[in-house]
């Protein structure tokens, strides 16, 4: 059904999902008290630093559809995969957060199904 590399739980914001993706950790979702705005954030690790990158290509050029309300950030730290979400609403905040997860779950679907990344 899935590899051991891609089967674990997904841990976000303390409940216990069961998911044949990754272990992922996401702080629980919080207000900047400054300026009003929701902020979440989460953390893939990968097996590896190369399909860490191989996943953050495939998912940062996916820009946000609305010009303003809600911004995104990518970026690969050793074999972990980090993303910083800020928005002025709610709705806005899950529904990126609800594509993301979709599109995440495509990637390492398909480098499951590819098998391991090949070192250059």
């Amino acid at each position: 059904m899935c590899s051991d590399l891609y089967c674990s739980k997904i841990v976000t914001s303390g409940v216990f999902l069961l998911s044949t993706t990754t272990n992922m950790a996401a702080s629980e979702g919080e207000t900047n008290h400054s300026d009003g705005r929701l902020e979440f954030s989460l953390d893939v690790p990968f097996p590896s630093s190369r399909e860490a990158v191989i996943a953050l290509n495939s998912l940062s050029p996916d820009r946000e559809p609305r010009k303003g309300g809600i911004s995104k950030h990518l970026e690969v730290t050793g074999s972990t995969l980090s993303v910083k979400w800020s928005a002025d609403e709610a709705r806005i905040l899950r529904v990126s957060v609800n594509s993301f997860m979709d599109h995440l779950s495509l990637v390492m679907e398909t480098m499951e199904m590819f098998g391991p990344a090949v070192p250059l």
